[in-house]
């Protein structure tokens, strides 16, 4: 059995990213700061990076507000791009922590939940407590992850984010990525697709 050994970076930090996400300020294009440190990760013994959050978040990266683009804290897409490919170049593999045991407050899906009520679509993404006979719903108590209020679970039981999770995102992601990507939410682990050396090119 192949074994990798991985260099884990927490990106936002690495790079000296703002501790919130402004959305009205332009894409920063630091994780091109990584290039430099791929050498160094060969030199450490390194066959893999294992990168923590990269997608559009509040704050930390795990308060996830978008799985569908990179934090514009680090980059654009094309740059996250860039250094897969440079990665490459040195036959370092890249996984990256997808982040689907939970999302952010600010996620649109949550906010809308919170907007529309008990009765909204979406409702039953989320493990909710809403109190009876209320009308309008005031905010419901939330499952946060952990005792993170920031971190709202996502409920795993529920088949529309399932969906989201095991079907929707590999397809949506994996023509930008071409990587191994870690669905950390899942309790269970398949793989679908292989790359060039025949590889599994997506886990999830």
């Amino acid at each position: 059995m192949e074994h990798t050994i991985r260099w884990q970076i927490f990106p936002l930090g690495f790079v000296g990213a703002e501790p919130e996400l402004v959305e009205s300020a332009p894409v920063v294009h630091r994780l091109e700061h990584l290039h430099a440190w791929l050498d160094y990760a060969l030199e450490l013994g390194a066959t893999g990076l294992a990168l923590e959050p990269v997608f559009a978040a509040s704050t930390h990266g795990y308060d996830t507000i978008d799985h569908f683009r990179v934090d514009p804290r680090l980059c654009e897409d094309r740059d996250f791009v860039a250094l897969t490919q440079a990665a490459h170049t040195r036959d370092l593999r890249v996984l990256l922590d997808g982040v689907f045991n939970h999302i952010g407050r600010d996620h649109s899906a949550f906010v809308e939940v919170l907007e529309q009520g008990s009765q909204a679509p979406l409702a039953g993404w989320f493990k909710l407590s809403w109190p009876d006979g209320a009308r309008p719903d005031p905010e419901p108590e939330d499952a946060c992850f952990e005792g993170h209020r920031q971190l709202v679970t996502l409920n795993h039981e529920e088949s529309a984010v399932a969906d989201y999770i095991f079907f929707v995102m590999p397809k949506l992601i994996q023509p930008l990525l071409r990587e191994a990507l870690d669905y950390r939410a899942a309790e269970r682990s398949s793989f679908v697709g292989t790359d060039s050396s025949g590889k599994p090119d997506c886990r999830f």
